[in-house]
């Protein structure tokens, strides 16, 4: 199985945009790959539009083909999902969910072309960076 990294340009801007109770728009899509975070313990929203950042998480969906630790299907349904991380992908279009786990280090992710869901097991240090949702949208701790 082969799964690509980000095929658009992310923003070259180093913005971060913070908004609570952010409305869900149904073309979220733009002419650069971002990402938007969300907490279900909380309304915030956290849209990365970073480069190096929207980078970081479009790498982790494209180096999941190369993984051992990957497992179709979902398997932690009962597990506390802590952040939301939907990627949008400007060109072609695509939109890919994750989920992080507060007590997992597996991710479970959904819209992956092809496949319905996949679960996939981060190394320990990418974990802890998607764990902290606003320090990525910075860039910080990604080098």
């Amino acid at each position: 199985m082969m799964l690509s990294g980000c095929a658009g340009k992310a923003s070259s801007t180093n913005k971060t945009h913070f908004s609570p109770n952010y409305p869900y728009k149904t073309n979220n899509f733009r002419h650069y790959d971002w990402v938007r975070v969300t907490s279900p313990t909380s309304n915030q929203v956290i849209q990365i539009t970073n480069h190096q950042s929207v980078n970081y998480v479009s790498d982790i969906i494209g180096n999941v083909g190369d993984s051992s630790d990957l497992k179709l299907g979902s398997h932690h349904k009962s597990q506390t999902v802590i952040y939301h991380y939907t990627f949008y992908q400007a060109k072609p279009k695509y939109k890919i969910d994750i989920n992080i786990f507060r007590d997992s280090e597996y991710i479970e992710m959904t819209h992956v072309p092809g496949f319905k869901s996949l679960e996939y097991r981060l190394p320990t240090k990418t974990h802890k960076i998607l764990m902290d949702p606003t320090r990525l949208a910075t860039g910080q701790g990604l080098g």
